[in-house]
């Protein structure tokens, strides 16, 4: 007669357990890190393509802006409340855009209305030490409503370039490091964009 196959007895069964739990936390810890440089990059990546998202935004629309036909430039930079001069950074920027012809030089035809970019207080960045001020770039257009357009600024700064006749942007985009060294949080990421918009309606005789 053939011997009778037995099951696994209890013990059997119970380091069987412990060996397929114990290989289970070994593969987790090896992999940990790569899943944290994964969270990272993505972090990365998503800054990254914000950032050159309103970039090419503001392009699109800042370029078509520049001097009507008597000179006079569809374009302020504002630091609080007051313009600033050209060649110094505001954190606001107001145009009007080239729509078509105008009637005269001088007309407000054939321009958009005024739209505005500026930024507006969020809080904190939360993670990151000491906490900077955070803040969203909203974009309105006169008698429409506030869109926003993107978080996570650190900082924006507008400046006229008037020897170029351009407007030179710089955005800083900050971010809390989802990757921890054990208690302790990694340097914050950030991301710093500059980019210099050429204005296509230029003063005459230039």
């Amino acid at each position: 007669m053939k011997r009778r196959e037995r099951g696994l007895t209890l013990l059997e069964a119970l380091v069987s357990v412990s060996l397929v739990a114990g290989l289970g936390l070994t593969l987790g810890f090896a992999l940990l890190p790569l899943q944290q440089g994964s969270a990272e990059t993505g972090a990365r990546l998503n800054l990254d393509r914000e950032g050159r998202r309103v970039l090419a935004q503001l392009r699109r629309e800042l370029s078509l802006s520049g001097c009507k036909g008597d000179g006079t430039l569809q374009l302020t930079i504002r630091e609080g409340l007051d313009p600033v001069a050209p060649g110094s950074p505001g954190k606001e920027l107001s145009f009007r855009r080239r729509l078509g012809p105008a009637e005269s030089e001088d007309s407000s035809e054939g321009w958009s209305k005024e739209i505005t970019y500026k930024l507006v207080p969020q809080g904190t960045f939360a993670g990151i030490a000491g906490e900077p001020p955070r803040y969203r770039l909203v974009r309105t257009e006169s008698g429409g409503q506030e869109v926003d357009t993107l978080h996570a600024i650190s900082s924006l700064e507008f400046t006229l370039v008037p020897e170029a006749h351009a407007v030179a942007i710089r955005l800083e985009l900050l971010q809390a490091n989802p990757t921890r060294r054990g208690a302790s949080a990694l340097p914050p990421l950030r991301r710093v964009f500059e980019t210099r918009v050429a204005l296509l309606n230029r003063p005459p005789g230039s």
